[in-house]
């Protein structure tokens, strides 16, 4: 035990064990303690090792992350255990797929398994890019998120709330208050990206409130808002191949909320909302809440929900890309 740190003596005359200074008379309660202090030491010692693994420390060593909120949803319990397990595995690099480590003496080729063979399939790749699940599980995750703020306007407006298998209508309205969710928005000028995810009129207080979701790699979440804002505060007109690379600001050009405000006569504010396909959580994300109007304990409830919901989603396209067979 003393490589350990720990010292265990005994004392037979009065029938007791002595465990780092703590007497005990009772072995169980002997046996408890010492168990205690080689967990604390295991944890001591991983603590140690843990950030030299590059890979597996990754979303720890990202400084764009809040870290206290990005995990969140793993405390809470609120998912499988096998879908936790998944998620874990993709957030350190550790998946067994196709460009894992333990594939590269078997001689197994590293591109995506499905038709798109147009990257390695790596965790970053199946959950973020592959186009094969882009129409799919990857829109439902993306709608799954979104839904938990549709939600919490839907309370706040009173409106009517919307169980997660019914059908959100794309426009409704109560009093002077007008929600609408993936509809598309005309304005006198027309610009080409026109139907953000949500939307909210408020014409009494001449407000509107522009939300876009995103699910995206936790290297991404502030280029991705950024070009979220973009798209509908800086310059609505750009097609996907017109936009400027990863980084790089958006002419200055028409855009939607520009024009909304014209319309409208309203004070429009955009409201980017990225979270991370395994749950993280940008440093932005909390400003970015506030906007809505919501009460701190609301925004730090709804974290935790849309990052359940992105971790449920992104588990499902897991277990899906890996079941089948190359």
């Amino acid at each position: 035990m003393e490589r350990f740190g720990i010292q265990v003596e005994s004392d037979q005359p009065n029938h007791s064990i002595r465990v780092n200074g703590l007497v005990f008379t009772d072995p169980t309660l002997a046996a408890g303690s010492i168990v205690r202090l080689l967990q604390q030491v295991e944890q001591e010692w991983f603590a140690e090792q843990f950030p030299q693994k590059l890979t597996a420390y990754q979303t720890f060593s990202n400084d764009q992350l809040d870290q206290s909120r990005s995990y969140k949803w793993l405390p809470m319990g609120m998912l499988g255990s096998e879908a936790a397990i998944n998620i874990i595995a993709a957030q350190e690099g550790q998946l067994l797929v196709n460009a894992h480590p333990a594939n590269r003496k078997k001689g197994v080729d590293p591109s995506c398994r499905l038709r798109c063979r147009c990257s390695m399939e790596k965790a970053e790749h199946i959950l973020t890019i592959c186009p094969h699940w882009r129409t799919t599980l990857m829109v439902k995750r993306h709608n799954s998120v979104a839904r938990n703020i549709y939600y919490l306007l839907c309370v706040k407006y009173g409106f009517d709330t919307r169980h997660f298998n019914q059908m959100i209508e794309g426009c409704r309205q109560n009093g002077p208050i007008t929600l609408y969710w993936d509809h598309p928005i005309i304005t006198t000028k027309k610009v080409l990206h026109h139907r953000p995810d949500l939307v909210m009129v408020d014409e009494q207080s001449k407000t509107v409130l522009i939300i876009e979701v995103s699910v995206a790699w936790h290297t991404w979440l502030c280029d991705q808002e950024m070009r979220k804002h973009s798209k509908y505060a800086v310059n609505s007109t750009l097609t996907v191949e017109q936009e400027p690379a990863t980084g790089e600001p958006f002419p200055v050009s028409e855009n939607l909320a520009t024009e909304m405000g014209r319309d409208l006569g309203c004070k429009v504010t955009m409201v980017p909302i990225v979270i991370g396909a395994t749950g993280e959580i940008s440093k932005n994300l909390r400003s970015n809440l506030n906007k809505l109007g919501l009460t701190a304990r609301e925004c730090e409830k709804l974290i935790e929900r849309m990052a359940r919901s992105a971790v449920i989603g992104s588990a499902v396209i897991i277990k899906a890309h890996c079941s089948i067979k190359q």
